[in-house]
């Protein structure tokens, strides 16, 4: 249910508060090249979650439909669904959010080593970035640190190189791993051999192979690895075949009961469609059986021919081409399997227990359950009722019942797929792992394994060196989710307006406004972090994408959350001047924008004025225009009128001490960040006298300044009869 989702998510939100935790984590899994990537996991599991319901143009939720006019009990329950979802991708992006705070926090002051934690709050991150000096001395941000004891020299940058070249060369294995698999899946042959060249295993060892297949079983295609498995006898000297029985000899089918053990063992490949090839597969498994579980059967060929007997039953029972009068019953298994146990039977209870396991949960991939539930979703699945049952279901909310029922079933078979892989896991652990003889032993045991195992941020010797591939992990999937948010903040809440109630838009208004509070703290640690971190192409792409969201020079009405946008775009001039680089030009951009909305609504105040005085009318200051000027919609106004509203909007919003700030503080920055802060306010001021985007000096800047093109496309103020201020054909040349 969203509610254990959103308690899963407040958990991990405490996780990603504490900076410490959230360091060891990526240093104990994702810097090990046995370990899953379990930070690269949380952050793209949250990912997923801050944008679920909003990947469809209208922002409905998940179910695509969720906005569609109910009535009766189903208008309350979609009401509910909509505003759990809000909240939950709320809480998701705070979470991810949390996840740059701790980041941030772990460089403007590196985790703490002394066991007292290393919580980091927004607020903390928040103040922590306001305070961050602009100098020019960005490299010396731990020299407050300096007087910590540290270990000597040597050995601190050999720590740093070595997890440098572990998250490395994890990460090179992975690139190598998608290509094996790539591979793998056109030809397998193909795929070991590749594998085989970058050092993944040893192609001509049956059981290394048998390893990696039985390890990459998730990432291979599984119709692949089952006809490899299956291949004759003679081909490469029988070497399939070898493989085949290595692959058996992995698997602990221990305590199992049988039908189990072999949705156990087909869980890893597809079953090939040749029966020679089936035949080779589940002797191999009855074989392994029968040697782990020699009391159940006499023989091993006993094994095989039920294990025969019931890939048949499977396929009768639930193949939707068999009439259900023609589907076998228990009676007819039970004959099927008569005179065959070493000349005898099998126990009745025992195969009255198998038919009726596998009667209630078929023996299939995983991923072929997940296509038939997402077929199932699209198309009503395979007895999908009437048109107008389905809309009546709908209209009065009857499909919630379903949905919760189908809920329910995926949340039991998800539970069971758990517990027989922990089973698996438990198995194999305890097969690899020799008993200690004595308490002392095992004492000594434990003591060395954790020792060997787990990484603290004290154990590194770095400061905050694993910030930069942390960021590397985060920054993708945390500007995806920020930038989809703020997109479709005003989307659903315009979409609800004609459903939702009073109490509904109020909430959702919240939330939205909430939405973009985090999306743009987000934007602001990032571009923060990547800055200090080096990653210019981060940097960039966060900042282009916060300029593109507040929609200067397009021509379109401002809202308020475009407004934020363009303060906080400012803000970053402010306070990060000294990391921004080439991404000066999008500040310069923005500020030539705003400064020519102001000056248009300055110049139309004075219009407005003067006309007012020729009529005799009393006058009134700029700011009781401000308030009292009230436009239409986008949808009925022109050009000229959605710049005067959007000049309204920018001189209320943005204050000429804001923009002064950023030229002051320009003093404040180094050397090298002077020369693009000059170099990007040179652009601009190009492009305003050119009209053309180009590199300074380039050719293509060379254009008629008296080029009536041009001038309509400078003019300021479209009442050419004004002559008050900036004149109508007077092009903006703030940055100029």
């Amino acid at each position: 249910t969203i509610q254990h989702k959103l308690l899963v998510i407040t958990l991990f939100e405490e996780i990603c508060s504490d900076a410490t935790t959230l360091a060891e984590i990526f240093l104990n899994y994702d810097c090990d090249l046995s370990a899953v990537d379990l930070f690269q996991r949380i952050v793209n599991a949250l990912g997923k979650v801050a944008r679920v319901g909003l990947t469809d143009a209208t922002g409905s939720g998940a179910s695509g439909s969720s906005l569609q006019f109910v009535a009766g009990a189903g208008a309350t329950r979609a009401e509910k669904m909509r505003q759990d979802h809000r909240e939950l991708r709320l809480a998701a992006m705070n979470a991810l959010r949390q996840v740059l705070a701790s980041l941030h926090s772990s460089i403007a002051t590196p985790v703490k080593v002394d066991g007292n934690g290393g919580d980091i709050s927004v607020d903390e991150a928040s103040l922590q970035l306001n305070s961050l000096a602009i100098n020019g001395n960005v490299g010396e941000k731990t020299a407050h640190l300096d007087d910590a004891p540290t270990k000597p020299a040597s050995e601190d940058a050999a720590a740093k190189k070595t997890l440098v070249e572990m998250y490395d060369s994890k990460k090179k294995r992975r690139e190598e791993e998608s290509q094996a698999a790539l591979k793998f899946n056109q030809k397998p042959a193909a795929g070991l051999k590749y594998a085989s060249e970058k050092g993944h295993l040893d192609a001509d060892d049956p059981v290394d192979v048998a390893k990696y297949l039985l390890r990459n079983k998730d990432l291979f295609d599984k119709a692949q690895i089952g006809d490899f498995l299956g291949r004759e006898k003679e081909w490469q000297g029988g070497f399939a075949l070898k493989v085949l029985r290595a692959y058996g000899e992995e698997l602990d089918f221990k305590g199992m009961d049988f039908d189990e053990a072999i949705r156990y063992y087909l869980s890893g490949f597809r079953l090939p469609g040749e029966a020679q090839k089936i035949d080779r597969i589940m002797e191999v498994f009855a074989a392994r059986y029968t040697d782990q579980n020699s009391k159940i059967f006499p023989t091993a060929d006993a094994a095989f021919i039920l294990a025969f007997s019931i890939i048949m039953l499977n396929t009768d029972l639930h193949n939707p081409a068999i009439k259900e009068d023609r589907k076998m019953t228990i009676k007819s298994f039970q004959r099927m399997n008569s005179g065959v146990c070493d000349g005898g039977d099998f126990p009745d209870e025992m195969l009255e227990d198998i038919f009726n396991r596998i009667k209630n949960n078929p023996i299939s991939l995983k991923e072929d359950d997940d296509a038939r539930e997402s077929a199932g979703i699209q198309t009503g699945g395979a007895a999908a009722p009437s048109a107008l049952s389905t809309a009546s279901d709908f209209f009065f909310g009857n499909h919630y019942v379903d949905e919760d029922n189908a809920r329910k079933t995926n949340y039991q078979k998800e539970g069971d797929q758990i517990v027989r892989d922990t089973e698996s896991m438990l198995r194999q652990r305890r097969k690899a792992t020799k008993q200690p003889s004595s308490k002392k032993s095992l004492r000594d045991s434990l003591k060395k394994r954790a020792s060997v195992n787990f990484v603290g941020t004290a154990d590194t010797g770095l400061k905050d060196e694993y910030v930069t591939p942390m960021f590397d992990v985060t920054w993708g999937p945390a500007l995806a989710v920020f930038s989809t948010a703020i997109e479709s903040a005003n989307i659903t809440e315009s979409a609800l307006s004609s459903i939702a109630t009073d109490e509904e838009m109020d909430l959702a208004v919240d939330n939205a406004a909430s939405v973009i509070e985090v999306s743009l703290n987000g934007f602001q640690l990032a571009i923060c972090i990547a800055g200090i971190c080096g990653n210019d192409t981060a940097r960039d792409a966060y900042v282009r994408a916060l300029y593109n969201f507040t929609r200067l020079g397009k021509g379109r009405l401002l809202s308020s959350r475009h407004i934020h946008c363009v303060q906080a775009l400012l803000r970053l001039g402010i306070d990060d001047g000294e990391l921004l680089g080439v991404s000066w030009e999008h500040i310069f951009r923005a500020l030539t924008e705003v400064n020519r909305l102001q000056q248009l609504w300055e110049v139309k105040a004075r219009s407005d004025r003067k006309k007012r005085a020729d009529d005799d009318t009393t006058d009134s200051d700029t700011s009781s225009e401000v308030d009292d000027v009230n436009f239409p919609l986008e949808e009925e106004m022109d050009k000229k009128g959605i710049d005067e509203a959007n000049a309204k909007a920018i001189y209320g919003a943005i204050s000429l001490n804001l923009v002064d700030s950023i030229f002051q503080r320009s003093s404040y920055l180094s050397r090298p960040s002077l020369k693009y802060f000059v170099y990007q306010l040179c652009r601009v001021s190009r492009m305003e006298i050119s009209g053309y985007g180009g590199h300074v000096g380039s050719d293509a800047n060379d254009i008629d300044l008296t080029n009536d093109h041009y001038m309509k496309h400078h003019t300021l103020v479209s009442d050419s009869t004004s002559k008050v201020g900036v004149g109508g054909s007077q092009p903006a040349i703030y940055s100029l």
